[in-house]
């Protein structure tokens, strides 16, 4: 949980720098965007693709975990269960 939060935060750090860096690109509105400008969107871009990318990763590790300590955890009791007796 906690390394999926750190992950959520650094998402949201790099969202902000998206939107500074659009703000910067509104200001060229009618001229070509700088070169660098334009690089430094698209790696943040894909800066956020990775960043969700491995947040989605995690929690379906998460969710398999889950499910298999569930399976795990009915079979113990199952196991452990005093046998029913004949009568």
């Amino acid at each position: 949980d906690r390394t999926i939060a750190d992950l959520r935060v650094r998402e949201k750090a790099l969202l902000a720098r998206k939107a500074r860096f659009a703000q910067e690109a509104e200001s060229y509105r009618g001229q070509n965007v700088p070169p660098d400008l334009a690089e430094d969107q698209r790696n943040v871009d894909g800066e956020i693709a990775a960043q969700r990318s491995i947040i989605e990763a995690k929690l379906r590790e998460r969710e398999s975990l889950r499910l298999r300590f569930e399976e795990d955890r009915r079979r113990y009791l199952e196991l452990t269960a005093p046998a029913s007796r004949p009568r």
